[in-house]
């Protein structure tokens, strides 16, 4: 007869300590609820007169029952509740049904006041409400072994793919591979520990270690199924380490008993199912063979999905015409003319667009100019429709020289004004230089400036955070995982018919892998950069946001001193504008579309000063 471990457990125990565990978290959130009313007072940060404003959209019906949940005898009543029933099934030994019924007002009860606990919540509730939901469905299955077998494997498999993602989203980030987020993460005030940040500073090396091993503890823990469990026990010891010391350096208390929580179902789960001598097995794992089916499934429909996306991106919407640049980059663009012929003559307008962005973001700028001005606008290579081909390695450089290309092509011996955005209104100054004669003037919408990173704290800031967002972003959509990747905001600002492709493009890795790449070139240029700037001799107009002068004082600096880059430069402030509404935004957009029109109007028919 083959010996189980005795560290394995059996179906009845895997049950019965996965929700005592699971339900002390709940104890220990509900005391903490109720001893802490002034959170809840007039001014605390879950003031309901404050937080039922989140869900003023839901039905009237719906708002009526949780302004009920909102008044603070009934949230008391239900957390006394809670820690009843909590306490029970800590406590008692008893197996009758009535573990069910407290299971499961554990799990309603914290569904019912999340909305009620809006700000204060973290991951170990949302665990712990996962276990309890669990644990209510195995037991009222009253005895069904293939659904208590169903439920156990839920909570093994959720807390392993926990684990597994945490560890596998660390590994892009180069603060965990050299060393320093752990150090970062101590010399923080929410999340940190005085004495240790200054051991970790003492001592790097040590510092550089333990961050690889949280590293290979997290991104090896689905070993704990590798020969039949073997190595369960000890990789659960070094979790449960882990949780204490988390526990205690960086006070996330709560996550100890709900991770615990999952144990003895991974321990259940983790050994092999037969019975003794190689007799039927004793455990249903229909549960995973179906979740692998699934994930076959899904991975299928999101190649299938990825592949059509991809081809509607390069499709465009059929009007785009395409320029082969010297470097071998493909641009696909529009040109537009206007509709009378008295216009005919008047300077081309040339859209450059921002970083991460595609020429169909400007939709609404170019709807508004598109009657009186031509206006050209394009993708850089590796955006939407153009491909990048080059074989040198990319620069800022590259971009310049294409679109100087792309120019000279489509628009031979006519007059040019360069109109960029953000990261397009540097490289429309860059450009400038290479169009001698032809471009006679610049519009430059928030504009990057070469000195910013050195400058300004918001922009280095926003760096970093763009760099975080750079990281998996990419990846995660060659995985074709771009359908979960929810729309942005600022898609509705743009006019229905054009929201399909920018989605499109939005979703599509070659967006972002293409980002990436200007990211990189543009910050290794910009902090290699003495931040001055060279003369421009044509007229300039800067449009800045008003709200990227409100925040940031350092900016307003920067775009005056582009401004005062040409002896014809003008700043002008659209108020209550934010960076990215200049081109997106309905009515922002109308109002720089008027700023546009009558500076290129300054210019003459020929773009005579």
């Amino acid at each position: 007869m083959r010996k189980i471990p005795k560290y394995f457990t059996g179906r009845g125990q895997a049950i019965t300590m996965a929700e005592r565990t699971s339900a002390f978290t709940h104890l220990v959130s509900s005391l903490e609820i109720l001893t802490t009313e002034e959170d809840r007072a007039a001014g605390g940060f879950n003031d309901w007169r404050i937080v039922r404003d989140n869900y003023a959209h839901f039905p009237a019906p719906v708002r009526r029952a949780l302004d009920a949940l909102g008044n603070p005898v009934v949230t008391r009543a239900l957390h006394v509740g809670r820690v009843a029933a909590a306490a029970s099934l800590v406590a008692s030994k008893s197996q009758g049904r009535w573990r069910a019924c407290a299971n499961a007002y554990l799990t309603l009860s914290s569904l019912a006041l999340h909305p009620r606990h809006m700000y204060g919540t973290d991951g170990s509730d949302q665990l712990s409400l996962l276990v309890q939901f669990s644990m209510t469905v195995a037991r009222a299955g009253r005895g069904n072994p293939r659904l208590a077998d169903a439920c156990l494997w839920f909570v093994a498999l959720q807390s392993t793919l926990s684990y597994a993602v945490s560890g596998l989203v660390k590994l892009p980030g180069p603060d965990w591979r050299s060393g320093t987020a752990l150090p970062g993460i101590m010399r923080t005030e929410n999340y940190g520990d005085r004495d240790v940040y200054g051991l970790m500073r003492t001592y790097p090396r040590a510092a550089k270690a333990l961050c690889h091993s949280v590293l290979a503890l997290e991104c090896g823990f689905p070993l704990v199924y590798f020969r039949q469990g073997r190595y369960a026990p000890a990789l659960l010891t070094a979790t449960g380490a882990f949780h204490i010391v988390n526990t205690r350096v960086m006070g996330l208390g709560r996550f100890l008993p709900a991770f615990l929580s999952t144990y003895p179902a991974i321990l259940y789960t983790a050994r092999g199912a037969e019975g003794p001598n190689g007799s039927a097995p004793v455990r249903s794992d229909n549960t995973p063979r179906l979740a692998a089916g699934l994930l076959g499934a899904a991975a299928l429909a999101a190649a299938g999905s990825r592949w059509l996306r991809r081809r509607r991106v390069l499709a465009g919407d059929g009007s785009e015409r395409h320029f082969t640049a010297p470097s071998g980059n493909r641009l696909a663009y529009h040109l537009t003319e206007p509709l009378h012929e008295s216009d005919a003559d008047r300077p081309v307008l040339v859209c450059l667009t921002g970083l991460m962005a595609t020429a169909a973001r400007w939709a609404n700028v170019r709807r508004g100019l598109g009657d009186d001005f031509p206006v050209l606008t394009y993708d850089r290579a590796g955006y939407g429709g153009s491909s990048y081909e080059q074989v040198d390695p990319y620069t800022l450089r590259s971009s310049v020289d294409d679109l100087a290309a792309l120019i000279r092509a489509v628009c031979p011996g006519r007059p040019v004004v360069l109109v960029g955005h953000s990261l397009g209104g540097y490289l429309a100054l860059r450009c400038l230089r290479a169009l001698p004669g032809q471009a006679v003037g610049a519009v430059l919408l928030d504009p990057s400036h070469p000195g910013e990173l050195h400058r300004s704290a918001a922009q280095a800031h926003g760096a970093r955070r763009l760099e975080g967002r750079f990281l998996t972003m990419p990846t995660s959509l060659r995985c074709g995982l771009g359908a979960l990747l929810p729309e942005p905001g600022w898609l509705s600002w743009l006019p229905p018919d054009a929201r399909r492709q920018v989605l499109d493009q939005y979703r599509d890795a070659g967006l972002w892998q293409t980002a990436v790449r200007e990211w990189k070139a543009t910050h290794t240029e910009f902090l290699n950069h003495d931040g001055s700037l060279s003369q421009v001799s044509v007229p300039l107009l800067l449009i800045a946001a008003g709200k990227t002068h409100h925040e940031d004082g350092v900016n307003a600096k920067l775009h005056q001193e582009i401004v005062d880059s040409s002896p014809r430069g003008r700043l002008l402030v659209v108020d209550g504008v934010g960076h990215g509404e200049l081109v997106t935004g309905a009515e922002p957009t109308r109002r720089v579309a008027e700023h546009v029109a009558a500076f290129v109007t300054s210019l003459g028919p020929e773009g005579a000063a």
